[in-house]
């Protein structure tokens, strides 16, 4: 699972977080944006999911971009590779398949986004055809008809975003549910809605989990 929490400071967010992963049968999340100090992590994980294991990227970023939580019971996941717009690691479930994971959360800026399409291209190479999915906010769209009242046009920053997926080579799994996963909570014309958030899936992950889908 991946969750653009906005926050998780407040007790009322973190019991709603809890109950998303027991509801939705989580047993590996990435709370994206979370804007909590470290020294305030542990509690809250004993709040949200008491006995699970957990990582940030407090390391790269002083207000923890990326969150990973896993129970321990269903998977264990190793960290390879962490940034400040991504954690990437390996998940071994306990009945022994491999996966790889990379939990995303873009940077606002295109220019700054560029760092983390030249990570992921360094990561797709130390992968190859192994099942590897990316999910997370990107923050940016593949597309203009992803954008509801957006630019008509193809802009940079989705030109740099689909080279980069095309290197990779890695695609959209299925998906279910929402289209638009961002707005500006405004109304009539001045609305705008876009498609931020997705998972992706490499050969290897389409290969051996052709049935996967996403939810949003």
């Amino acid at each position: 699972g991946s969750w653009n929490i906005r926050g998780l400071n407040n007790p009322l967010k973190q019991e709603e977080v809890g109950r998303f992963l027991v509801a939705n049968n989580v047993v590996i999340c990435g709370l994206l944006e979370t804007r909590t100090r470290e020294d305030k992590v542990q509690n809250i994980i004993s709040r949200i999911c008491k006995n699970w294991e957990w990582t940030t990227n407090h390391l790269f970023s002083e207000l923890g971009r990326i969150w990973v939580v896993w129970d321990p019971r269903t998977l264990n996941f190793e960290v390879s590779c962490m940034t400040e717009q991504a954690v990437h690691g390996r998940a071994k479930l306990v009945n022994g398949i491999v996966i790889h994971l990379s939990f995303v959360y873009g940077l606002c800026d295109y220019k700054n986004r560029r760092d983390l399409w030249k990570d992921l291209i360094l990561i797709s190479q130390r992968i190859n055809n192994a099942p590897w999915l990316i999910l997370g906010d990107f923050n940016v769209s593949r597309l203009p008809q992803e954008q509801l009242n957006g630019p008509s046009r193809v802009s940079k920053a989705m030109a740099e975003f689909n080279a980069c997926l095309n290197t990779i080579e890695v695609d959209d799994i299925r998906s279910v549910g929402r289209f638009f996963s961002w707005s500006n909570k405004r109304d009539g014309r001045s609305a705008v809605n876009k498609k931020l958030d997705r998972v992706l899936g490499n050969w290897g992950w389409h290969r051996d989990f052709i049935h996967s889908s996403a939810q949003f």
